[in-house]
């Protein structure tokens, strides 16, 4: 079996056994988070205001930019739906890392079996973001993907899908950017770094040179789904083994205290493994708008006083 025929093999097997799980472990029998693009998309195809409907307490609706995203599942059973989505993000996620493969132990961790139990979109945002397309999930999933956008390189493709799509919506609903921002206030998501757990990961990520962590540690998360993308910080397949066998015993914490704890563990063992791969620059990161900012920082710094 070549090499390329395996890598193949493992994406789809990882992506066949994800969305079946979410399909046939599912008792509400619902799409998941996927209903985010759903509802907008047949609010569109019916001609009917955005963000009409309320979220459950605690949810907020995600914004209109994710409406293309529900198409072309919108004729479909729901629950269907939501599994093949999450089947086909997770076979993406699998094969964009044949080339980081110390990573594929985290389809074994608790971030990403709350991923499949709701069908979340941190895998779809985490292979955007390395297939050099980390703009167009900030239209996604704003606060989760933004990091990611921060820290990996953008394609002009992408950044003209992200613009394009916001500029359409902007055109057919003008008004939607206030109706969505109004509904913000029911969000139940915490900042770990207000927490003392997540305020130590902080500082260790800024202390450590692990910058993915600390912008993680600063934007709103609300489960263990969310946190997925902490596992891209690693640079060895130890600390991924680590996490990911931490992250279940995570899950008896109580809900607060979750978030800062996988954080700080996140952090930790991302110095204690991975330091000497941490000295050299992610390929993917290099030209990304917070390698940029750094080294324009650093030449302000060295530039001689007048």
């Amino acid at each position: 079996m070549t090499i390329l025929r395996r890598q193949i093999y493992i994406s789809i097997v990882i992506g066949l056994t994800a969305g079946l799980s979410a399909y046939y472990f599912d008792p509400f029998h619902a799409p998941g988070d996927l209903f985010q693009a759903l509802r907008p998309a047949r609010d569109f195809i019916e001609n009917r205001p955005p963000l009409w409907w309320t979220m459950d307490p605690g949810y907020v609706p995600s914004p209109l930019t994710i409406t293309p995203l529900g198409l072309p599942w919108v004729f479909m059973e729901e629950q269907a739906a939501g599994a093949i989505f999450f089947g086909v993000s997770s076979a993406l996620l699998a094969w964009v890392l044949r080339k980081r493969a110390y990573l594929l132990p985290l389809f074994a961790s608790y971030a990403f079996v709350q991923n499949l139990g709701a069908r979340q979109y941190a895998p779809l945002l985490m292979a955007l973001a390395l297939t050099g397309l980390p703009a167009v999930g900030v239209i996604i999933k704003p606060h989760i993907a933004l990091p990611l956008f921060l820290m990996y390189r953008s394609h002009p493709v992408g950044v003209t899908i992200a613009v394009v799509v916001t500029l359409w919506t902007l055109i057919v609903f003008p008004g939607w950017p206030i109706t969505w921002l109004s509904q913000l206030g029911t969000y139940t998501g915490t900042f770990p770094v207000l927490h003392p757990l997540g305020l130590i990961a902080f500082g260790l990520a800024v202390v450590t040179r692990q910058p993915l962590l600390a912008l993680y540690c600063l934007v709103p998360l609300r489960r263990m789904y969310d946190a997925l993308p902490l596992f891209m910080a690693a640079r060895d397949i130890r600390s991924v083994v680590a996490l990911t066998i931490f992250s279940w015993p995570v899950m008896l914490l109580p809900l607060p205290e979750q978030l800062p704890a996988f954080c700080l563990s996140a952090v930790a063992l991302g110095w204690l493994f991975g330091r000497r791969a941490q000295a050299e620059p992610d390929p993917a990161s290099v030209g990304a708008p917070l390698d940029v900012a750094l080294k324009w920082l650093k030449r302000l710094r060295r530039a001689p006083a007048r």
